[in-house]
This record gives structure tokens, C-alpha cells and sequence, in this order.
């Protein structure tokens, strides 16, 4: 497979594509009081098997806090379909697909031109970080209409991001593509 191209161009989603673009033009993310990540890329796939068609299983966002890698899955809006166990699911199948394939992701040089570069065999580390991060409202949705219990979920990290779902559709406006933004750098622990 070829590099990934440029990922910094304007977009016209409004959804959890416009998030994870908006995380990565921030460049750091706050965790806490000393605690950052640095964002190093997006959407690359790691499992390989192009068998399927498309791109196959993609990473929303790779990152390094200190010495240690991020996985980073991402969720946005006000009612996912998409669970917090679905969340955990996918970032633990993407690790455990990094882990098995960092090889051959290395040899491919999988990067997109326009990120910064890192080795995958350090991102198969067993002390990567693997992480779930959705806006507030996400949560909300979950923790009070389906009772989530995210205790059951262990090794994998949760954080809240304080922006309003509808965030990146009033940035859009009229226009058929733009480039979405956050304001704010900063996470909230969950678990």
C-alpha cells in the first residue's frame, strides 16, 4: 500500500472525522496538570488484510505521553451507535493487530507525509496507552441513559472532551468543505 495522503486539508464531515482532525491540529492534548500527548497521526490502517476492499481497520489517533504510545479511539455526538464497549473493542482489536503486524507496517513506512513519524514496533510496546475519548455529550448519553459501567473495563484509559456536539456543523456553515477546530486542549479523566 501506498503512503496515506495529506491529512491537513479542509474536510466536509462534521462528525467524529471533524473531531479526531480538530484533536490532531491542536497538536497536545492536557491531560491533568502535567500530563500531555502529543498527537503523531490519524487513520492509518494496521491489520493489512486488504481483502476486504477499503483500507481495513484504522487507528483514529496515534499519539506519545512521555516515554509511553497512545491508541487513541474516538467517539462523538450525542447518541453513538456506537457504545463504550464497542469503543474499547475496537482499540484493543487495533493493538492487538499493531502488535501482531509492526513488521510489516514498519517496512511499509505507514505515515501520512504531513504527521510526525514514530516506528510501530514502539506503538506494540506493552506499555502503550490504549485510550477512549468522546465528547461530553457522548458520555452523557451513555452514563445516563444506558447505565454504562466503564469499571469493567480494565487497561483501557477514558477521557471527556467539553465541546458541544454541534461544534463542527455551525463551523461548517454553508461551506462545502472547512477546517474544524477546538478551542480547548484539555481532557477530563474519566477512569
Amino acid at each position: 500500500m501506498a503512503n496515506p495522503g495529506n491529512i491537513r486539508k479542509p474536510i466536509n464531515s462534521t462528525d467524529e472525522r471533524a473531531f479526531q482532525r480538530a484533536i490532531l491540529q491542536n497538536g497536545i492534548t492536557q491531560l491533568g496538570e502535567k500530563t500531555e500527548i502529543e498527537w503523531l497521526d490519524i487513520e492509518l490502517p494496521v491489520d493489512l488484510d486488504y481483502s476486504r476492499g477499503g483500507r481495513g481497520h484504522c487507528v483514529d489517533l496515534i499519539g506519545k505521553m512521555g516515554e509511553r504510545y497512545v491508541i487513541c479511539e474516538l467517539k462523538f455526538g450525542n447518541d453513538s451507535k456506537d457504545s463504550p464497549k464497542d469503543a474499547v473493542e475496537q482499540v484493543v482489536g487495533y493493538y492487538k493487530e499493531i502488535q501482531r503486524n509492526w513488521e510489516n507496517l514498519d517496512k511499509q513506512g505507514l505515515h501520512h507525509p504531513d504527521c510526525k513519524m514514530f516506528k510501530w514496533e514502539d506503538l506494540a510496546s506493552e506499555k502503550t496507552v490504549l485510550c477512549v475519548a468522546a465528547n461530553a455529550a457522548y458520555w452523557a448519553y451513555w452514563f445516563g441513559h444506558r447505565n454504562v459501567d466503564l469499571s469493567d473495563f480494565k487497561g483501557v484509559r477514558f477521557f471527556s472532551i467539553d465541546i458541544p456536539s454541534d461544534i463542527f456543523k455551525k463551523q461548517k456553515g454553508d461551506q462545502v468543505t472547512y477546517t474544524p477546530v477546538i478551542e480547548t486542549n484539555k481532557w477530563s479523566i474519566i477512569l
